[in-house]
Formats: C-alpha cells, sequence, structure tokens
C-alpha cells in the first residue's frame, strides 16, 4: 500500500471541504397594510442560523440596507426560532433604534407581528421566500 504524503493529504482533505455546500438562505419579507414601512430579511439555514441582513423600506425613501460597504442602518440586534423573531435595526453610529421587528410564526414560511418605525406600530405580515 502506498503512503500519502502529507502536503497531499492536506490538499486532498482542503479540497474535499471546498466543495461542501454552503448554508442555504432564504428570505422573510414583512409588509404593513396601507402604506407603512416593510422589511425584507435575509436569513441562514444551517448550524448556526441567523438573520444576518435586512433592508427597510418605507414609502417616499430610498430602500436602505445593512448590507454593503458603509451601510445607513445596522442589526443591532436579531433573534428567530421557531418561538420569535425580533429584529432591532439601527443608525449606523448605534445611537437610535430605527426600526424594531416582534413577530411570531404562523405557519410554515409565515409570520404576524408588529414593526415599529417613526415612533409608531404597524401591524404586519411576513411571508418567506
Amino acid at each position: 500500500m502506498k503512503r500519502i504524503s502529507a502536503p497531499l493529504a492536506a490538499t486532498v482533505l482542503l479540497t474535499g471541504l471546498a466543495a461542501v455546500p454552503a448554508h442555504a438562505t432564504a428570505g422573510l419579507f414583512c409588509e404593513s397594510r396601507g402604506k407603512g414601512p416593510s422589511l425584507s430579511l435575509v436569513i441562514t439555514r444551517g448550524v448556526p442560523g441567523g438573520i444576518f441582513a435586512a433592508t427597510l423600506e418605507e414609502p417616499g425613501r430610498e430602500p436602505r440596507s445593512t448590507m454593503g460597504d458603509d451601510p445607513p442602518i445596522v442589526l443591532a440586534q436579531a433573534w428567530i426560532d421557531e418561538r420569535q423573531i425580533m429584529v432591532d435595526i439601527a443608525d449606523k453610529d448605534l445611537t437610535e433604534f430605527v426600526a424594531k421587528l416582534r413577530a411570531r410564526p404562523s405557519g410554515e414560511e409565515r409570520a404576524v407581528g408588529t414593526l415599529e418605525y417613526g415612533g409608531r406600530k404597524f401591524a404586519v405580515r411576513c411571508e418567506g421566500s
């Protein structure tokens, strides 16, 4: 039986690891009725899973996202499990909250709750993608 050299073994191992698929992502779009704000979330599935990006859309304004270079808003904290979804979005300096989502799953790929924005709470329905 022929032995594989350590550098070759390391190369084979790393190549095999690189072939493992990345964690899948999903989306959740939370929309208020009427002319209120909406929030889109990017969620990872896998271990560990979680919310890693958000885009806030408000009537009359350009959408703002937590992604990209020097984003105007940031995810201050976020939590998602089978019982609740909580997302706090702050300004980029973390001096004030811009929006807060509190929702509960209501079936597969769906949730209902509130989105607090501009001092008001809006009822929202969320749909997954």
